[in-house]
């Protein structure tokens, strides 16, 4: 893996963190900080595995766009395009007031996340 993708991972293992951490010492109100942590965390892992791939990418935060172009030359990849939709939504739904995400989303959060990282982790041949 090269130093750029390792960047990438550790950024990302930093946000996995604070998702597991909200999720297991929970507090009520702390579901729309896990959910929205748990979108950049599957963002800079899939860029990871892009960068590692050397496949070019947009600058974007659409968790579905970057998962697309992962999927042609990895199989391991489908299957993964629900938890990419409802991730990018917490991108933005969860940061303002009218949409509280709730424990039981947070928790769907870090099973997402928590799935996808395991899958970057064995792409770039780092331990899951």
């Amino acid at each position: 893996m090269n130093i750029v993708a390792r960047s990438w991972v550790r950024k990302a293992e930093r946000d996995f963190k604070v998702v597991r951490g909200l999720v297991r010492q929970w507090t009520a109100g702390f579901a729309d900080a896990a959910c929205f942590h748990a979108q950049p965390a599957v963002e800079k892992y899939l860029k990871a595995c892009l960068i590692d791939a050397a496949i070019s990418f947009p600058r974007t935060h659409d968790l579905a766009a970057l998962l697309a172009l992962l999927q042609p030359r990895d199989p391991r990849w489908h299957g993964f395009d629900a938890a990419c939709h409802i991730l990018t939504g917490y991108a933005v739904d969860t940061r303002y007031p009218g949409d509280d995400a709730t424990k039981r989303d947070a928790l769907e959060a870090l099973k997402f996340v928590t799935a996808i990282r395991r899958e970057a982790r064995r792409a770039l041949g780092l331990k899951p």
